[in-house]
């Protein structure tokens, strides 16, 4: 897979904004650590707890499932499955400090199966070549970085130069950070 490394100081949602519109409809599996709740959803009008979650926040979490390993003495969180609907409306949720989310134009049968076979493989770009057709990574606030058909590669790089954001052309099998 082709892609762009993004070197932006903007958030995920204003960063992907171009290209956003196009990745609706997707059923997406991302790894832990790939969602924060803003700050801003965050409802303080409720008197009994200190902070309650806003209706936004809510929705999220019935559209998003956690997809963990149980046994009698631990949980391991693998990741979460998130149904269509996750953008454009919840670009926002989207962690610039470390986040990874795998866009499937049909929806994931079996979660933990999915991420089992991401994580047993020694070559995990061969892997999400050929089992999802988008690609959205961010590495510790540095860079963002997008990985997809012509279509949506071109959206992007018309948001990114249209707002001087510097990028670069990158490949999946490159992808030395997974």
């Amino acid at each position: 897979m082709q892609g762009l490394r993004i070197y932006s100081p903007k958030s995920f949602a204003e960063t992907f904004a171009g290209v956003l519109p196009l990745l609706a409809g997707r059923t997406w599996l991302a790894l832990p650590e790939s969602f924060r709740y803003p700050l801003d959803w965050l409802s303080e009008d409720d008197d009994e707890v200190q902070c309650s979650l806003s209706k936004r926040i809510a929705v999220f979490e019935t559209m998003a499932r956690a997809v963990e390993l149980r046994s009698p003495f631990c949980v391991a969180q693998f990741g979460y499955v998130v149904g269509p609907g996750l953008f454009p409306e919840y670009a926002d949720m989207v962690s610039a400090d470390w986040a990874s989310l795998f866009g499937m134009r049909e929806p994931v049968e079996n979660a933990q199966a999915w991420l089992d076979g991401y994580y047993g493989q020694a070559r995990r770009d061969t892997y999400l070549s050929a089992h999802c057709d988008v690609v959205l990574h961010s590495v510790d606030s540095a860079f963002y970085e997008i990985f997809a058909a012509p279509a949506e590669l071109d959206a992007c790089l018309r948001h990114l130069e249209a707002h001087a954001i510097r990028y670069e052309a990158v490949r999946l099998a490159d992808w030395g950070h997974l």
